[in-house]
């Protein structure tokens, strides 16, 4: 499906302090009272804030966020409300969502919403098309704001819904959203015994919500609105699935198991740090005398999206998982923890000419400039702090970050009593006995059980799980570190090209790296150094001249990567069903011939993430956390799909046994 580039901001004036709509000639909320018209429709009308007493966790989902009203009376009813450590998905999709100046002045007179506005505004994303996933109130709340048409994001989302807000501009002067296509979509992810409320009472939305099997019910309308409709639909029908060797486990978790994770870089203590939250115990094995000693432990890495102009699954992905990290830094220090990071900003230089025609195409996007923007040499100087050759492309809400400090952060904000790091062992064999996970070491001793495991040890996953993880490959990277200069002194924001060089770090810029999967040693090479340097020299050749790489320092390890740069993330298939259950997949069978994928209970894997690790494994232990505890996934199912631990089986399948 086409996804929609010009999401907004859509013009708006106020009629006092109503927002009205220029392009659809309408109001986002009553000017009597758009709190109670909120309450009275939505809430009252789903039967909340009744229906989620007893629940540890509920789902609601909205078709048009708006001015964020509903999600804001929502979370407040919540608050006050809900079960203490119970936690609420709030899924809404926008076709046109506001900027945040327009929000914070549309929102402006519910004054008793005001510190629930202000948190929101905190972490509210970029205008960019896709999913944007974030936590609020100290993880009871996550908001993942769907930014598209309603019928095409919610055709990309895997969840079950359990009240629904129909909401958006009336029927009459928004035909395109209020759509058959929509309303199926609606009742695809509906819950058994969901329910639907929405302002309007006009005939075609009743007729289309009947033709989805919904139970409609007409009531009095808010204020001087004659009638409203609620829904409920107690049987929903699931439509066969277009990829169903892809399809999401079926796993509800209960707060308060337990979970194994294997490896303690970035993958597993972002694991951690989301599995905990939610309520898990967690056991962390390392083999290591400490957590991120092995890939993650460089002294500064990149955090930047990856962008393409022909907006490719990779660069998808990583948009949003930078995204993901982004909000993640913020949470992490609005509770208190403090990673070493510094968001300097990230300069990509047009150092060809094949880049700036690339840096162009991905201008012409259309991308808010607080994400990423086109500057020339002069302003890419002065952002800098240094003369440069050329401009490129800016990343302001970029930088560099300790990625061993970041792993000791997340490990820091779990809470103490859920978290155990077991250092120093290995875990070798996985074995299952009476339901559960047993993790063990070389002599056979059992390190931990539990009912699920997390895969997460890199260059090693193979190990573990050989039949997945065949496509792995392991790669040496090398960075050096060259003392700071006069000039280099200045720098004041990382700068990326063929390699990068971040700004000074106690007297010495982090220089990096070079790819080798041909020499997995770990001793520093002077000739790696000179790589380096070489490919700085490109791009800034009065830097650093005559430097003696023998004598430089650095550091050396090892990475996982795949064939497509992508991540193996998430729930791990049962190889031998695979070939059982999809193996004449070359013959074009019809998808809707095939059973779904069978998954091997309760274990799970977070590996291949290559050296975008820092950027990926967060949103990557967001999926598997939420695939875990059974909630809506955080990711679209077409990046689902693309990072699928079974991918690399299925396209083997596909071909024909003789050009395997």
């Amino acid at each position: 499906m086409a996804r929609p580039l010009d999401i907004g901001p859509p013009a708006l004036r106020f009629e006092g302090s109503v927002p009205y709509s220029e392009a659809h000639a309408d109001i986002y909320y009553s000017p009597r009272d758009g709190l109670a018209e909120t309450r009275y429709v939505f809430l009252a009308g789903n039967g909340l804030p009744e229906r989620w007493q007893g629940r540890n966790h509920f789902v609601i989902g909205e078709t048009g966020f708006g001015t964020g009203l509903n999600f804001l009376a929502t979370w407040q009813a919540w608050r006050t409300t809900a079960p203490a450590n119970a936690r609420l998905d709030y899924l809404s999709a926008e076709r046109f969502p506001l900027d945040r100046a327009q929000i914070a002045r549309a929102l402006a007179p519910f004054t008793e919403l005001a510190a629930l506005t202000d948190e929101l505004l905190a972490h509210y994303p970029p205008l960019i098309p896709g999913f944007h996933c974030l936590h609020l109130d100290g993880g009871r709340v996550r908001l993942t704001l769907l930014f598209g048409d309603a019928s095409e994001a919610f055709a990309r989302l895997e969840g079950r819904v359990d009240a629904w807000y129909l909401d958006g501009f009336a029927p009459s002067r928004n035909e395109a959203m209020w759509t058959s296509a929509l309303f199926a979509q609606i009742a695809r992810h509906s819950a058994a015994g969901a329910t639907l409320a929405t302002f309007t009472a006009a005939s075609r939305v009743r007729h289309a919500l009947e033709d989805a099997r919904f139970t409609v019910t007409k009531l009095p309308g808010f204020a001087d609105k004659r009638e409203m409709i609620t829904a409920r639909i107690e049987a929903p029908s699931r439509p066969p699935s277009a990829t169903p060797w892809f399809d999401p486990p079926p796993t509800v978790t209960q707060t308060g198991e337990r979970a194994i994770i294997i490896g303690g870089g970035i993958a597993g203590c972002s694991l951690a740090h989301a599995l905990t939250g939610r309520g898990l115990d967690v056991t962390l094995v390392e083999r290591e005398a400490d957590v991120a000693l092995a890939a993650s432990g460089n002294p500064a890495g990149l955090l930047m999206p990856k962008l393409t102009a022909d907006q490719s699954l990779s660069s998808r992905y990583y948009t949003e998982a930078y995204r993901y990290t982004l909000d993640l830094l913020a949470r992490l220090e609005a509770d208190g923890h403090r990673p070493r990071w510094a968001p300097a900003g990230v300069l990509q230089l047009g150092f060809h000419e094949t880049v700036r025609r690339s840096h162009a195409r991905v201008s012409a996007r259309g991308l808010p400039a607080e994400f990423a923007r086109v500057v020339d040499t002069e302003e890419a100087s002065e952002l800098a702090g240094a003369p440069l050759p050329q401009g490129g492309l800016w990343f302001s809400q970029g930088g560099w970050i300790d990625p061993r400090g970041f792993c000791q952060t997340l490990l820091a904000a779990c809470p103490d009593e859920r978290l155990h790091v077991i250092r120093n062992r290995e875990a070798v064999t996985l074995a299952r006995q009476d339901g559960q996970r047993v993790v063990n070491d070389a002599r056979g001793n059992t390190l931990a059980r539990a009912r699920h495991v997390i895969v997460c040890s890199g260059a090693d996953t193979t190990r573990l799980l050989p039949d997945i993880a065949a496509e792995l490959t392991t790669v040496r990277g090398q960075i050096t570190q060259l003392p700071a200069t006069d000039t280099t002194a200045m720098l004041r924001c990382v700068l990326c090209y063929k390699g990068y060089v971040t700004p000074a770090l106690e007297g010495a810029h982090v220089v990096g790296a070079t790819y080798d999967r041909a020499d997995l040693a770990l001793d520093l090479r002077a000739a790696d150094h000179a790589d380096n340097l070489e490919k700085l020299h490109r791009v800034l050749p009065d830097w650093w001249k005559n430097v003696d790489t023998d004598s430089l320092p650095g550091r050396a390890a090892l990475r996982s990567t795949t064939p497509d740069r992508l991540p193996l993330a998430g729930a791990v298939p049962d190889a031998e069903r695979l070939h059982q259950d999809y193996g004449d997949l070359w013959k074009g069978r019809k998808p809707d011939r095939y059973p779904p994928v069978t998954y091997a209970d309760g274990l799970y894997v977070s590996a291949g993430h290559s050296s975008r690790g820092l950027i990926g494994a967060p949103l990557a232990a967001e999926l598997i956390a939420a695939q875990i505890m059974g909630e809506p996934l955080p990711l679209e199912r077409e990046l689902l799909d693309a990072i699928h631990p079974g991918r690399f089986i299925i396209r083997r399948l596909r071909r024909r046994p003789a050009d395997r």
